[in-house]
């Protein structure tokens, strides 16, 4: 009898055991059919582009509600080390935001990019010169000088920044790092020619509090009123008016023009998932993705739109800033060269 039990005991056990693993070797195959994984969409840009008070986030959830896939960023420090970071990089790379009209003619002609053709009528007609078939810009705005109105008195120009006396008060970025950098140095270019720009350089650096890496870094000593003056966009004014309720920062005017920043996005031609990159291209350009855009990476928007301009909406501050004389870059080849 004892015997028979632990029989029946055993052979209840072995049953047991077989329906487990019967149950886990089929679970996989049942969820896998259901519920198929992903793709991932590889973004690569630059840190104040991609962190949590940029636009890529915000970006990044309303592109995956319907794109059945996820986005996945990868940061470089600064927009002008975009190019060295593609280079370096293990992961397949979908899109790259951030390239600007200085630097993505050296992109074109290191790497290799996928067509992207824009239909007529969707860019401004400022910007439409810009477009090459394969970069396609998502946002762009004048540099100036930023100052506060209690601090800094009685400029005009480009020229009463460089000679009025401000010992040690203006912060720069460093153009081999930052693009900001560089279009300051391309300001000098156009405006004295590539002899004189040095000389006025030379006279400038008393003035200059500091030259930092990053464009970040310049203002953020500035904001900390270490300095009473930076090199920036025109729209910075912007962030201290909606964000901080602000009103005291106000922006230089300088009747013969200013440089333009222009960023660009571009696919790669090595993309793993080129069709969902050029979705999200197009959607970085549609009236959502650009109001995201405008409102979180503070630039102006690049697409022909009726905009609202009700008292409520943040769209008309930024439209009213769209009459800022700027320079053409019909010497930039010139001034890369030189």
């Amino acid at each position: 009898m004892s015997s028979l039990k632990n029989f029946l005991v055993a052979g209840l056990t072995l049953l047991l055991v077989c329906a487990v693993l019967l149950f886990l070797k089929q679970k996989p195959n049942h969820f896998s059919s259901s519920e198929k994984v992903k793709p991932e969409l590889v973004v690569l840009s630059y840190g104040s582009f991609t962190n949590s008070f940029g636009p890529g986030l915000r970006l990044k959830q309303e592109f995956e509600k319907n794109c059945h896939c996820k986005v996945h960023f990868l940061t470089a420090d600064e927009a002008g080390l975009l190019i060295q970071k593609m280079k370096l990089s293990k992961e397949t790379i979908d899109v790259v935001v951030g390239l600007d009209q200085l630097n993505k003619s050296v992109a074109r002609q290191q790497l290799a990019w996928e067509p992207f053709a824009m239909e007529d009528g969707v860019i401004l007609s400022k910007l439409t010169s810009y477009l090459d078939g394969y970069f396609v810009p998502y946002d762009w705005a004048p540099m100036t000088f930023i100052f506060r109105e209690n601090e800094v008195k009685s400029i005009d120009n480009l020229e009463d920044v460089l000679t009025k006396d401000w010992q040690g008060q203006v912060t720069l970025q460093d153009p081999r790092m930052s693009t900001p950098g560089l279009q300051f140095v391309y300001w000098l270019f156009t405006r004295y020619g590539p002899e004189l720009m040095f000389k006025k350089l030379e006279e400038f650096k008393p003035k200059i509090h500091s030259v930092s890496p990053s464009w970040s870094t310049a203002y953020g000593l500035f904001q900390k009123k270490q300095a009473q003056m930076t090199f920036s966009y025109q729209t910075s004014v912007l962030y201290h008016q909606l964000e901080e309720k602000n009103q005291q920062y106000r922006f230089l005017n300088d009747k013969e023009g200013h440089p333009v920043q222009i960023e660009f996005v571009g696919v790669p031609s090595g993309c793993q998932n080129c069709s969902l990159a050029q979705d999200f291209v197009k959607f970085m350009l549609s009236p959502l993705g650009q109001e995201i855009i405008m409102t979180k990476n503070y630039m102006l928007p690049v697409i022909t739109y009726d905009w609202p301009t009700t008292s409520l909406s943040a769209t008309k501050y930024f439209l009213s800033l769209q009459s800022l004389p700027i320079i053409d870059s019909t010497m930039l080849g010139e001034f890369l060269l030189s």
